[in-house]
């Protein structure tokens, strides 16, 4: 049975509401945005009955990466060898083969992307050192890092990229990020297309 312009575009948006929650619900908590915890959702997200044929359509990654001032010369850093850092056990670099300076732990605000990912992956419900000094943009923090010996920074990937700041990015430790789309059932139609393109270069390029 062919469906009216009327039943087609309240089918369309019952879809296109169900897409917006799924992504609030399911999305946002991985990239350390959004706290999926019962206290935190809304009333009528609490109650919703998830779809169980739910797809996830990965088109990019943010990767967060740990940088060092461009002189260290500590050969990387294993995810034990970061807690240890963040959670100020470790004082100075030379206990990690790296220089004979004092660690300089700069960390993202409370409440930012990156931050949440460090405190999830690398943390693990320890909390930063009490030497850490919170730094409120990823600018100011670029250039504190760039100008301080003994400095360790997280920050998403492409930010030091795109920065003019002279910095060395330590093998070892990466925390990964995806980046993509849910939908009910397999991708299809304008859908489809959407996701193709931003899997395309042009698309990446979008995204970036």
């Amino acid at each position: 049975m062919a469906l009216t312009t009327t039943e087609s575009s309240k089918r369309g948006r019952k879809r296109a509401r169900w897409i917006f929650l799924v992504f609030l619900a399911l999305v946002l908590p991985s990239c350390g945005v959004y706290s999926t915890s019962p206290g935190s959702l809304p009333g009528h997200i609490k109650t919703l009955a998830v779809p169980a044929n739910l797809v996830y359509h990965e088109v990019a990654t943010d990767n967060v990466v740990f940088v060092v001032h461009p002189s260290n010369n500590v050969p990387s850093l294993n995810k034990q060898q970061i807690k240890s850092i963040l959670t100020g056990k470790v004082a100075n670099w030379k206990e990690l083969k790296g220089p004979d300076v004092m660690v300089k732990v700069l960390a993202p605000a409370q409440g930012q992307a990156v931050r949440s990912a460090v405190e999830k992956v690398v943390l693990e419900g320890a909390a930063f050192g009490p030497g850490t000094t919170d730094v409120r943009t990823a600018l100011e923090q670029l250039k504190l890092t760039a100008n301080e010996p003994g400095a360790i920074a997280p920050y998403s990937e492409a930010v030091v990229k795109e920065s003019s700041e002279k910095l060395r990015v330590v093998p070892g430790t990466v925390i990964r990020r995806p980046l993509g789309f849910v939908t009910i059932g397999a991708a299809s139609g304008d859908t489809k297309k959407m996701i193709d393109f931003f899997r395309s270069p042009e698309g990446k390029k979008a995204i970036k």
